[in-house]
């Protein structure tokens, strides 16, 4: 009953104002999908590893998942 999370997102690097945008998809073994409603952590780093947000979330019917942050004028360029 492990679950696997691919986690991507629109782009590899940000700039400051921004706005990072990525997806998850969670399934359990044999390929399926992970029950709704199961109750995921996501956290978010920037390019010199300090949580920026960190927040928890439930997954939909079909094990998917979409978090955003919006950078600010004064983010660091890089890696989120």
């Amino acid at each position: 009953n492990n679950l696997t999370a691919f986690v991507f997102s629109d782009r590899g690097i940000y700039r400051p104002s921004d706005i990072v945008h990525l997806g998850m998809v969670v399934k359990q073994s044999y390929l399926k999908p992970a029950a709704a409603g199961i109750t995921l952590q996501a956290t978010i780093t920037d390019p010199r590893g300090v949580v920026v947000k960190d927040d928890k979330y439930t997954l939909d019917d079909f094990g998917f998942l979409t978090v955003d942050y919006q950078t600010h004028d004064a983010t660091l360029t890089g890696l989120y």
